[in-house]
């Protein structure tokens, strides 16, 4: 097996010696984790990774993700793996298979994603099908927030940037802004799960710990130290432990095995963009808190699989905290 991630293609001063070292080297199969990151045929990547895959007999996309935005993304992962319907030409595509002249854009999008599936090009299985699955519980908890408190946060966060007259500034800061107003009742909610479920009959410790995912720095680091103060209160030796963008790369190593099998490591503070794929906590906590959303709901879907995996073997409880009042 040769592992390699997206990115080997397309950045770095090395990128043109990879593709071709990898060109020349006699691959029987190429399987594509996470297919649904390869749905733009032009981008860099897509076509360095296409010249290194060309003499490769056997192709294969995988993704437990939703698979595209648009019909046309479905068309750019087609031609990745190889399928014939990923070369015909893209007028013809999007008049007989993205629907793009008489079909609204989200019809299109569900017609074609039924021909893929019932003629086999998409092989669709759902963790249901492969075993029976223990319960997952997906809830959210409303956090009411004041506008001004919000508007005055904002104008801070907004005023730190390079660029804050940007429309993508301003939404970033927004986003931060929320993800770090949500802080105390997401820490609320922790704690109280830690609290409620510490003593369950079956001495499972999972039972009482937390995966809490945030995208921000600043959310992540308040998260972290206030969950840190509150746990001590109920076990000077329970504590929280991170993976998050300035944790040390040596802490991150060690992340999965200390979360999973030391029983006072009851929280996991993640980021979302370095947590949601990667690493995976299957029987190590039976609760997660998502304090705050991405720009997509790939990444919450990502983020839930975390703990929910093929091989959980305990109900799993996630609670999505959401702002209302603003």
């Amino acid at each position: 097996w040769t592992v390699v991630y997206y990115n080997n293609f397309s950045q770095g001063k090395k990128v043109p010696e990879y593709v071709n070292k990898l060109s020349n080297t006699n691959f029987g199969i190429v399987i594509f984790d996470e297919l649904h990151k390869l749905k733009h045929s032009a981008a860099k990547w897509t076509r360095n990774i296409k010249e290194v895959i060309d003499s490769i007999p056997t192709k294969w996309g995988a993704t437990a993700t939703l698979s595209a935005n648009k019909p046309m993304d479905v068309k750019g992962q087609l031609e990745i793996i190889g399928h014939w319907l990923g070369d015909v030409k893209e007028k013809k595509f999007k008049a007989e298979f993205a629907g793009a002249y008489d079909t609204e854009p989200e019809e299109a999008v569900e017609n074609l994603n039924k021909w893929l599936n019932l003629t086999g090009v998409y092989v669709r299985r759902s963790k249901g099908e492969i075993r029976k699955m223990p319960n997952l519980k997906v809830g959210k908890e409303t956090a009411f927030h004041d506008e001004g408190e919000f508007s005055k946060r904002y104008r801070e966060t907004l005023s730190k940037y390079k660029n804050p007259n940007l429309a993508v500034s301003k939404l970033i800061a927004a986003r931060e802004s929320i993800a770090t107003m949500k802080v105390p009742e997401t820490v609320k909610k922790v704690i109280k799960t830690v609290a409620d479920k510490q003593h369950k009959p079956d001495n499972n410790y999972a039972a009482s710990k937390v995966v809490v995912f945030t995208n921000f720095k600043e959310s992540g680091k308040r998260l972290a130290d206030r969950i840190g103060e509150n746990l001590k209160k109920i076990n000077p030796e329970f504590r929280t432990i991170t993976y998050l963008g300035d944790t040390p790369s040596a802490e991150r190593r060690q992340v999965k095995n200390v979360f999973t099998n030391d029983p006072n490591a009851k929280v996991l503070v993640m980021s979302m963009k370095m947590g949601s794929t990667g690493i995976d906590f299957p029987n190590a906590a039976r609760n997660m808190v998502v304090n705050d959303f991405d720009w997509t709901p790939e990444s919450a879907e990502q983020s839930e699989g975390r703990i929910y995996r093929i091989n959980t073997d305990h109900p799993v409880d996630i609670s999505y905290m959401v702002s209302q009042g603003i």
